[in-house]
């Protein structure tokens, strides 16, 4: 077992200290941080620190250099920011917008409102990430605190970023109204599921409510729609994520808007549902089902995500987009990550949060369209809806519940260090045994921290990719498994017409002629039109599990025209191939029709 070691400076502090410091996550860290503290405030500040919350101060100081620098700079005042953000457990937007309020409204300048969103960022973060070093504090707690700072951040930069345009080109109202042409920041991913991490991105969605009109006129001139509104957008990204010698509130990603990348900054209502409705895409309904207003006018945005449903839950059972998420989920593993990444990075690795995220989302979009009980933008309350509507097991539902629990916890504590992008277990055993202490883990029996907390991040990635399999992978594996057969394997080779026209009556086919003619039928489909891409996909692995289980009935040559009939008539919508695909028993009832 590995001994926490303080060096002599330490021995200098009074005994109780000395205790604490060895009870940090890193007592090295924590020494250095309480050196510089009595550095920018003195020594009587420590004095000012009740002994019943020293545990916790010595949890930040050896936690997290980010949080620690926040305390450096107030000086001789950090005591008092310190206790009195330990003991506010809960804000909402409102009650941060509240707070910023005097501030803003002197505000003389842009770089002057930067710098109070940063501040109080600064003073917020360092509420939070002490707040969720306490062993008492739930994940659900901190999660939702970021939230709501985030929420209250991109509302306060709205407000002021839209005041500051206005100088430029004037008011923006509808035609021939006194009403404000409305816009809408939808937040995505985490933010739109109430889940920010420590050192989230937050994913955004700039819409506005009409293309008509333009604004009354200023120092500029005037502007259409789209040039004031990106004008906004483009000062929210430049007032949030910019990093100054204040460091920067929140970074803005843009990047799940239409056309992602690609696309316009902003865009009206109509011109986005009519991209969803014309060229929208699987990924693009997975990522709306997190979408929710969070800054601006929410009536618009909550208008538009009405508006937006029938794209994203369809009222029928949808398993394309098994399908779909699967091979979303195999290129991120096989592009951003390799050998050792695999296992460590706690988001996208192997039995990760992004396969939990991946499985409750493919059960959302397949189910949603007629169970409206299991929409909606977080995780946890989906997954406890998903096994309410027996759509999942209870075990599975607390399992993936505790899974996501542990793997957010452990994301946030190595974010929490340097307030880091990063997603990975950090390489080295002393850091290792660093992050485990952080997450509350210490030396039991034979066993250290770090072997502790291995051993419980080993078992929750196995149990999180073993139900992401049997949702993602189970259908494929016994659906290869039945074409793994003599029968199966005709399918492979129906470009040899005589050979298979011999194994066909082999098999006990009465007609094989007609079978093979048939064969090719169910293969193809439609007669006048050559099979999608899509549906020779689906066919290769289909295919063979069908003749295995056609030859099996006490008449396959009936079986075969009924299904080249039912091939013929489905076309080109190989939604229904998939769904035979991903529901073997379904399959098969099928063939015995």
């Amino acid at each position: 077992m590995n001994k926490v070691r303080i060096n002599r400076r330490a021995s200098a502090l009074p005994r109780n200290y000395q205790s604490f410091l060895r009870d940090s996550p890193s007592p090295v860290l924590a020494e250095a941080n309480l050196s510089r503290l009595i550095e920018s405030g003195g020594t009587k500040t420590l004095e000012k620190i009740p002994h019943a919350d020293l545990a916790d101060l010595f949890r930040v100081l050896g936690a997290s250099a980010y949080l620690s620098d926040i305390l450096f700079r107030r000086g001789k005042d950090w005591p008092d920011l310190f206790l009195r953000q330990l003991r506010t457990k809960r804000k909402l937007a409102a009650d941060h917008l509240v707070e910023l309020e005097p501030d803003v409204k002197t505000a003389r300048s842009f770089p002057e409102f930067c710098a109070i969103l940063r501040r109080h960022k600064q003073r917020e973060y360092l509420r939070v990430g002490a707040r969720d070093l306490m062993p008492s504090v739930t994940l659900e707690e901190t999660v939702r605190e970021l939230t709501a700072l985030a929420e209250a951040a991109l509302e306060a930069a709205y407000r002021f970023c839209r005041a500051e345009v206005e100088k430029d080109y004037g008011v923006l109202n509808l035609p021939g109204t006194t009403l404000r042409n409305r816009f809408v920041v939808l937040g995505m991913g985490k933010l739109g599921g109430g889940e920010l991490n420590f050192s989230s991105d937050i994913d955004v969605i700039y819409l506005y409510e009409s293309d008509e009109g333009e604004s009354s006129g200023g120092r500029k001139g005037k502007a259409d729609p789209r040039t004031f509104f990106s004008e906004i957008g483009k000062k929210i990204i430049h007032c949030m994520g910019e990093v100054t010698e204040d460091g920067f509130v929140f970074r803005i990603d843009l990047r799940l808007r239409s056309l992602g990348a690609n696309g316009p900054l902003v865009q009206s209502v109509h011109s986005a549902m009519l991209y969803y409705e014309s060229w929208g895409q699987c990924w693009e309904r997975a990522a709306l089902i997190k979408a929710r207003p969070v800054a601006g006018e929410m009536a618009l945005g909550a208008d538009f995500l009405r508006e937006v449903e029938p794209f994203i839950y369809r009222r029928y059972l949808d398993f394309t987009t098994v399908d779909e998420l699967r091979h979303m989920k195999m290129r991120i593993e096989n592009e951003l990550l390799t050998g050792d990444g695999k296992q460590r990075n706690i988001k996208l690795g192997y039995g990760g949060i992004r396969e939990i995220e991946f499985f409750t989302q493919a059960l959302q979009l397949v189910n949603g369209g007629y169970v409206p009980q299991v929409r909606g933008p977080s995780t946890l309350p989906a997954l406890a809806e998903l096994a309410r509507r027996n759509l999942i097991p209870t075990k599975e539902r607390d399992k993936l519940t505790h899974a996501y629990r542990f793997l957010r916890q452990a994301e946030h504590k190595v974010q929490i260090v340097q307030e880091a992008h990063a997603h990975s277990i950090p390489e080295g055993i002393d850091e290792e045994r660093a992050l485990a202490r952080r997450l509350g883990y210490r030396a039991k029996a034979k066993l250290s921290e770090r072997e502790l907390f291995w051993r419980d991040q080993r078992a929750t990635t196995h149990t999180v990719r073993a139900i992401f399999d049997r949702l993602f992978y189970n259908a494929q594996k016994e659906i290869a498994e039945e074409g793994a057969s003599d029968a199966g394997a005709i399918w492979h080779d129906l470009d040899r017409q005589e050979i298979i026209v011999n194994e066909l009556r082999a098999l006990g086919f009465t007609a094989p002629e007609k079978a093979y003619e048939n064969l090719l039928a169910v293969r193809d489909g439609e007669v006048f039109a050559p099979p999608s891409p899509k549906r020779r996909q689906v066919m290769r692995a289909l295919g063979p599990a069908l003749v295995t289980e056609i030859a099996k009935t006490g008449a396959p040559d009936q079986a075969l025209l009924n299904l080249s009939k039912f091939s013929q008539r489905i076309g080109g919508r190989t939604g229904f191939l998939t769904l035979l695909a991903e529901n073997p028993e379904t399959m098969r009832l099928l063939v015995t029709l």
